[in-house]
């Protein structure tokens, strides 16, 4: 798996069980993409019971990946398992500070809006407390969202 992806003992119990990778295969990914080992860790994340938050973190990186090299299908796919995993580590409040809990919410609707899921995005850029620092770039986020608009943006401070 690479110098990407710290591991463990029990990582490496889990991935030497081939069958591991049966669902992966399955879905036709090839297991040398870089996206697919990002999934692949974060399966594995799970199945160690690690932090909703550490397993979220894997998905948005292979969504990176998928999106970079225009793989829409695992692009979307992994936005999705992202979220899900998001919205776990807000329910368990796997956070060190508020701050760090703004970002997610603010994640989780970007993560919404570039998925075309605008309604959804909106809600979740609303969560977003005034005096959070992600606010700014919430309410210009929410805008586009808005105008049903799912392109890739970035923004000056």
């Amino acid at each position: 798996m690479g110098s990407d992806f710290p591991v463990t003992d029990n990582l490496k119990r889990i991935v030497n069980d081939k069958s591991f990778f049966d669902p992966i295969i399955k879905k036709g990914h090839k297991l040398t993409d870089k996206a697919t080992q990002y999934e692949i860790y974060a399966l594995a994340l799970e199945k160690t019971g690690s932090s909703e938050l550490s397993i979220a973190s894997s998905y948005l990186k292979a969504t990176w990946i998928a999106n970079s090299k225009r793989e829409r299908k695992k692009e979307v796919e992994y936005r999705l398992l992202a979220i899900e995993h998001f919205k776990k580590a807000l329910d368990k409040n796997e956070f060190d500070d508020k701050e760090r809990r703004n970002q997610i919410l603010y994640l989780i609707g970007a993560l919404y809006r570039r998925i075309g899921e605008f309604e959804q995005a909106i809600e979740w850029f609303s969560k977003v407390p005034n005096t959070s620092n992600f606010k700014l770039y919430s309410d210009k986020m929410k805008n586009l969202a808005q105008q049903k608009d799912s392109s890739k943006q970035y923004f000056e401070k």
